[in-house]
């Protein structure tokens, strides 16, 4: 894959759905337009892939502009700000290059309000969106993780709804660098209080998908949480197959259009520990979230 200098929009919204892969729209004349992105509270750089939809949907592109006028309207107010955009190139061994249009508005969200963003093309034709902001909540923190068994806990609070709680280990393996996966948002406890705790042990895991061979191979380098929080935007599908999930309608709240836009407050934090003067845990300063980290799936 190469690297752009701006990142690249791979969220991927609907499971199981690849770069390669086409589906027919179901009432063609419905369409004008796919949108996929989120708003997050917890960012000012909110990234939305914008396609025509043609006759056959399919998410590669050609390098020519799209000559549209993409906008991202708050509600409250009115105020709208201009979206600009970006072609990305996506690129796999063996498979053909994919080109992208992504948009990015570059301003500050605010909790519990909506936003509409908006897309207008050839003739006015015209796809758009309204997702809500969920509330603020306190950074999370890690109460404690053990880098060699792979085990943790995380705490926090002020969260109604949990759309994403993932860690994401960094090995190596040589010369290269090998990234695992785990998503947490059934291990979620709850207490009367609101307060939640993530208990985890990814040891087995990561034994049954490498075995132990390679395993022992790995060098421990890095690891991260995401933990999202959402509303009635986020879509939910979990449980439901790729091929369900592969339907025009299995997933949208695009108006005219395709697509999927969603308001959430996340946070990326550091799994080692951060402390107070008397070795209390403590919140760490958050790491930047990359558009790439977010996998927009179920929640709860």
């Amino acid at each position: 894959m190469k690297k752009p200098g701006l990142p690249i929009l791979v969220l991927i919204f609907l499971s199981g759905l690849s770069c390669e892969q086409t589906f027919e729209p179901i009432q063609e004349s419905d369409y004008n337009y796919s949108i996929y992105g989120y708003l997050d509270l917890n960012s000012n750089e909110h990234w939305f892939r914008v396609t025509p939809v043609r006759e056959t949907i399919s998410y590669g592109s050609s390098t020519d502009s799209l000559d549209l006028s993409v906008t991202l309207k708050r509600e409250s107010t009115g105020v709208r700000s201009k979206l600009s955009g970006h072609l990305f190139t996506f690129f796999e061994d063996g498979q053909d290059t994919v080109n992208f249009w992504n948009y990015v508005a570059r301003d500050s969200v605010f909790e519990q309000e909506e936003y509409t963003i908006t897309v207008t093309g050839e003739g006015g034709k015209t796809s758009h969106a309204t997702a809500a902001i969920p509330p603020a909540y306190p950074i999370p923190i890690s109460q404690e993780f053990n880098s060699g068994r792979l085990t943790g806990m995380v705490a926090g609070t002020g969260i109604d709804k949990y759309v994403v709680a993932e860690i994401t280990y960094i090995f190596e393996h040589g010369p290269v660098e090998v990234i695992f996966k785990r998503s947490h948002l059934e291990d979620i406890s709850v207490d009367e209080n609101g307060n939640f705790r993530i208990a985890f042990n990814d040891w087995p895991a990561l034994l049954e998908k490498y075995g132990a061979i390679t395993v022992q191979g790995l060098a421990y380098r890095d690891a991260y949480m995401i933990i999202a929080s959402g509303n009635e935007s986020w879509p939910e599908s979990a449980g439901t197959g790729s091929e369900e999930n592969a339907l025009p309608d299995a997933q949208r709240n695009v108006q005219d259009g395709l697509g999927v836009v969603a308001g959430v407050a996340a946070y990326k934090i550091s799994l080692e520990p951060c402390y107070d003067s008397n070795h209390v845990p403590v919140a760490c300063p958050p790491r930047k979230i990359k558009p790439s980290d977010l996998v927009i799936a179920g929640g709860q």
